[in-house]
């Protein structure tokens, strides 16, 4: 648009400003500690490990994981 300025591009945010991997990492973690003998944790936590967009919430899933090995 005309008389608009233009805006730099986006730049990534560091690791500590991550709010929705942080929530996610942490919720990882909490159901490990929280609910280890429910029968839906350990495959939760194992498709976290292979299949989360973070690999900071990857490598809390594949610690829980390894935790209950």
């Amino acid at each position: 648009m005309a008389g608009r300025p233009r805006h730099p591009p986006a730049t990534p945010r560091p690791r500590h400003h991550r709010p929705r991997q942080n929530v996610r990492r942490a919720a990882v973690e909490a159901l490990a500690t929280g609910w280890p003998t429910d029968p839906h944790t350990l495959p939760l936590l194992r498709d976290r490990a292979t299949t989360d967009q973070d690999e900071d919430v990857r490598q809390a899933a594949a610690t829980a994981v390894n935790r209950f090995s």
